[in-house]
């Protein structure tokens, strides 16, 4: 291949080399389609280089459905080089279906921004839990810890859905139209849903656990609420070492006994405010 001049079909910057992976495929009406994944724990970024010529990359979002026209790309010996930011574990659809702009070289490799912690959310928070399941109707953390370091047993032990709630105020000049605004939760354990002033803005199931908050914030205070869905094994744990009439729980099979380590639960944080350049995307 490099004595026909051919160059990969897919390439990376070295800082990428195995931490990167591509899967490429091409569709009926000539629309190549990569698909690249970070297969680590941390955020990579750096320059990929797709064999492709002519077309102009467009970045697609498989958890929003989100299409990105990105300006961060340049064409040289009939490869297209796109600089990419990939969070941790997080995935992108490189699809080239359009032909690039005849001025593509007056805004060639602009860099990606990079996100700012432009303030943290600390202090106190409401937490509700549902009842009947072991834990008290509400409790208030001074700071977000994991469920299991909670001095009440109900906490401690508690499976299921609880809700985080927080007034949390908004300076007026984070928000901007050519910045959107972030909220950025940093660590779940395991599944969280956030709303900010009644809006639903969605279900955030893997790092990063950050959600656009631009159409939903106003300045001055928001109500934030966000509901944390851990996993089964503490509560099987706390029941496999009660007498049967007191568990909460049923299974055919608890593999769990008392003894067993807990699982990490809850909202962990730290919870912050992040901002950036606004993204052309359409």
């Amino acid at each position: 291949f490099a004595g026909m001049n051919l160059p990969p079909d897919f390439d990376m910057e070295p800082q990428l080399k195995d931490r990167v992976r591509f899967a490429h495929r091409r569709t009926a009406d000539g629309a190549d389609i990569y698909f690249v994944a970070n297969k680590m724990n941390d955020p990579v970024r750096g320059a990929c280089l797709f064999r492709v010529s002519g077309k102009r990359p467009e970045l697609w979002r498989p958890e929003t459905g989100r299409i990105e026209q990105t300006a961060a790309y340049s064409e040289t010996n009939g490869c297209v080089r796109v600089q990419l930011r990939l969070e941790p574990t997080e995935s992108v659809f490189v699809v080239f279906r359009e032909k690039a702009p005849k001025n593509k070289a007056a805004v060639a490799d602009k860099a990606t921004p990079e996100l700012k912690a432009v303030q943290e959310i600390a202090g106190p928070w409401d937490l509700r839990f549902p009842p009947n399941w072991g834990a008290p109707e509400k409790v208030t953390v001074e700071k977000l810890i994991s469920w299991t370091e909670h001095a009440d047993v109900g906490v401690k032990y508690f499976s299921g859905t609880a809700v985080y709630s927080k007034t949390i105020t908004v300076p007026a000049n984070l928000l901007r139209q050519d910045k959107p605004l972030y909220l950025d939760l940093g660590s779940v354990a395991v599944i969280a849903e956030v709303r900010l002033n009644g809006k639903d803005l969605g279900i955030l199931w893997k790092r990063p656990f950050r959600v656009d908050v631009s159409a939903a914030a106003k300045a001055g205070d928001n109500a934030l609420e966000v509901k944390v869905v851990n996993l089964w094994p503490n509560r099987l744990i706390r029941d496999s070492g009660l007498p049967e009439k007191d568990r909460l729980t049923w299974s055919t099979w608890n593999p769990y006994k008392s003894t067993d380590p807990l699982l990490p639960s809850g909202l962990l944080g730290p919870v912050r405010l992040m901002t950036a350049e606004q993204a052309d995307i359409r």
